[in-house]
């Protein structure tokens, strides 16, 4: 039936409507699967090392962040080691002194945007490991298509995302990489596209027109198989 030209005119006039009403052509796709292919994971999730307590403080001592941290943990250990209301008042004022209960010799100003200290001998300079989701409100357009959703796991939060994997394919597949026979120890869908793109700097078609114009239903689209 494809092959008689009433029916092939009637599919192509379909498909424009089609095309028209979600307002995304053929190049419009391949715009969002590049996107998704480009797009920088670190907007989602980032893995820092940041300094570790000892790293900035006063002959590496235990820094605090403010004095407002430092008051509320040294009230909490001197309520947890005294009981009268006398000692605890005494403790606090400083006119008991114990060496259980923390001091701020070492000062304030801990942040953990800083690097780590090198010449810590408490991290060796290698700081402490901390993992940040993205607030998921304030991500650029091709984050947004990348995001999947958010799943609480026994682990904690995980961000899902899209197969950037399958992206490249359909690129691929779109650019017509696959056309003819394919050996099976024929260098990934990744390198043809990075070979194509190097060879010319058109290849992979990008509208430059508004960002929004293709964001309408992106996510489902961007997921499906071509």
């Amino acid at each position: 039936m494809l092959s008689n030209v009433k029916v092939a005119r009637a599919i192509a006039e379909g498909r424009k409507q089609v095309e028209s009403k979600t307002m995304l052509d053929a190049e419009g796709i391949v715009n969002l699967w590049t996107q998704i292919a480009l797009s920088d994971p670190n907007e989602l999730t980032q893995h820092i090392h940041a300094p570790c307590r000892y790293c900035y403080g006063i002959d590496h001592q235990y820094r605090w962040k403010t004095e407002r941290e430092f008051t509320e943990r040294k009230a909490e250990k001197v309520f947890f080691l005294f009981h009268d209301d006398n000692e605890r008042d005494g403790a606090m004022s400083g006119a008991i002194v114990d060496p259980r209960i923390p001091d701020d010799a070492s000062g304030y100003g801990y942040r953990l945007t800083d690097p780590p200290n090198p010449a810590c001998p408490e991290c060796s300079g290698m700081g402490i490991e901390i993992t940040r989701m993205a607030d998921t409100r304030k991500l650029s357009p091709a984050a947004r298509l990348v995001f999947d959703g958010v799943k609480e796991t026994k682990q904690g939060v995980e961000i899902k995302v899209q197969d950037r994997t399958k992206t490249l394919e359909n690129i691929a597949k779109d650019l017509d990489m696959f056309a003819g026979k394919v050996d099976a120890e024929e260098a990934s869908p990744l390198d043809h596209l990075v070979q194509r793109m190097m060879g010319a700097g058109n290849a992979v078609p990008v509208n430059p027109g508004n960002e929004s114009d293709y964001l309408v239903g992106a996510p489902s689209i961007a997921g499906r198989c071509w």
